[in-house]
């Protein structure tokens, strides 16, 4: 009988922490509306159904958000439903970043679902859902508008494609299914093309005839081939290879130290590199190292030090795949983490595949009948894994009001504030960080200031012409969003502005506009 209440209590309190992750999730999807990169970022995918091509030559058309792959502006489409109301169209693009790390997750537990009850599928979905919350560049990247969603979902498909068959071996479907995500994730966000190697890796891991390999190698460049045929007769091939490789390429990199310290040029940037790797390791082994170590010391001194007593430890085959998967991905992320401007989203390439590995482990471990088969190094493994996720969750706790905050005040934001006083004063204001935002509310993309200044540091600045082309052709006042965690109002960025615009200085809120959110700046243009 007391074993029936305590299996009960703890049934409740898994529910209930289940229950309770729905908060933070909520709460980041909706606080999406508030973060001022989301506009600039789903701009792209809004302009592609406007009719315009994915990428412009260097020195025409609007200079938008385009340095990733046409299909992570694709995976928006969807936002599109909701062009009569900006809000919902950034809500929808959060709650699809949100999902391509869900499904990952749904459809592991549905591989191991057999000897998974009811309850425990649903704590295991919080315990890997609460990992998201748990690692600040997955809280990015899971509930930011960006590249990083759908080339995580498609490098994860990727790799839950290439788990064996009964006989032992991955069929040849699996393997040309899987090169075909592979290659989908590399025209999704370039750096992470090291993915398309995996099923080819796997295919000469396996007794897999030559023959399907050649053919395998032979079907990914096609694949690639027949992406850059068609973009690069969309777009022209000079916009796809500078939009993709020389803009972003030409961005200055840090010298990394193991404080992450000054700007350098290419001295040393191998080192760097290496630095940085290790620096990205070490943040997601480092708990999982020290609970381990611990939990060998004391089984051994439990129960002696002889070899038949050494705990047992097993990798599922998806674990191994996807770690081999973030180590594939470590140099490039550490090597973007290097990149002025980069964020903590370029650990998201390591740190969720992981993250995933260790997952599978955990999901296996619970769908043994007898706990005894569990081995016992996978069970300290669990218990890692949960105490992770539980501190996490107790984490969000201070950040209830903020999240409650974030839900009810989802539709008061800058966007839809922007997409009102466009529509009412059509051409008369410039917002050069809303570009979607001023499209929805005057039917015209501009320049995306975000970007302009990134050509800037890439040594591809816009021309005066260029750049004059693209603002509202009779405005003479800008709007910066106040709320923007210093980026819209530093003094760089209105002296960045002041470069192309002469005379640009503070001036009053417009008599006309009663919402006091935004920094105003009255201008001349540059011949």
């Amino acid at each position: 009988m007391k074993s029936t209440t305590i299996s009960g209590i703890a049934t409740a309190l898994k529910i209930a922490v289940a229950a309770f992750c729905l908060i933070p999730i909520l709460g980041g999807i909706a606080s999406s509306t508030h973060f001022i990169f989301n506009d600039g970022r789903l701009a792209p995918t809004f302009s592609i159904l406007a009719g315009n091509p994915p990428y412009y030559p260097v020195d025409s058309g609007p200079i938008l958000n385009t340095i990733y792959g046409p299909l992570s502006y694709f995976y928006y489409f969807p936002c599109a439903l909701f062009r009569q109301n900006i809000s919902l169209a950034i809500l929808s693009g959060s709650f699809l970043s949100f999902a391509a790390f869900a499904i990952p997750v749904a459809i592991i537990l549905y591989r191991w679902r057999k000897n998974l009850g009811g309850v425990q599928l649903i704590w295991l979905a919080a315990l890997g859902t609460l990992q998201i919350i748990a690692y600040g560049c997955l809280t990015y990247s899971a509930f930011s508008i960006h590249a990083d969603a759908p080339a995580v979902l498609f490098s994860s498909l990727c790799v839950l494609l290439l788990d064996r068959n009964e006989d032992g071996i991955t069929s040849a479907r699996a393997l040309f299914w899987s090169a075909v995500f592979g290659v989908l994730t590399v025209w999704t966000k370039q750096t992470f093309a090291p993915v398309v190697l995996l099923p080819m890796a796997v295919a000469l891991a396996e007794k897999q005839t030559w023959r399907l390999r050649i053919a395998l190698a032979g079907w990914i460049g096609f694949l690639a081939g027949l992406f850059f045929l068609i973009f690069a007769l969309w777009c022209g091939k000079d916009a796809l290879l500078d939009n993709l490789v020389k803009i972003p390429g030409a961005y200055p990199s840090l010298q990394a130290s193991f404080l992450f310290g000054s700007e350098a040029g290419g001295n040393g940037h191998f080192k760097s590199i290496v630095i940085a790797a290790h620096i990205i390791v070490g943040k997601y082994l480092t708990p999982y190292v020290l609970g381990l170590a611990a939990f060998f010391l004391l089984f051994s001194l439990k129960n002696g030090r002889t070899a038949g007593n050494s705990p047992s430890f097993h990798l599922p085959r998806l674990s191994r795949l996807f770690f081999l998967l973030a180590l594939l991905n470590l140099p490039m992320a550490a090597s973007v983490a290097l990149k002025i401007g980069a964020s903590v989203n370029s650990e998201t390439p390591f740190a969720w595949f992981f993250i995933l590995g260790i997952f599978c482990m955990v999901v296996e471990s619970k769908t043994s009948i007898a706990p005894a088969e569990i081995p016992a190094a996978n069970r300290a493994v669990y218990f890692i894994f949960t105490g992770l996720a539980l501190v996490a969750l107790a984490g969000t706790a201070r950040h209830l009001p903020a999240a409650f905050k974030n839900i009810s005040g989802a539709f008061d934001n800058d966007e839809s504030a922007i997409v009102q006083i466009c529509r009412q004063s059509p051409g008369k204001y410039y917002f050069p960080w809303n570009p979607l935002a001023g499209y929805l509310g005057e039917g015209r993309f501009y320049h995306y200031q975000h970007m302009v200044e990134a050509r800037f540091m890439g040594s591809k600045a816009p021309s005066q012409q260029h750049f004059n082309q693209f603002i509202p052709p009779h405005a003479a006042i800008i709007g910066l969003p106040k709320e923007s965690a210093g980026e819209a109002e530093s003094a760089g960025e209105t002296n960045f502005l002041a470069f192309y615009l002469a005379g640009l200085n503070p001036c009053n809120q417009p008599t006309n506009i009663p919402d006091g959110r935004f920094a105003w700046f009255s201008f001349v243009r540059k011949p």
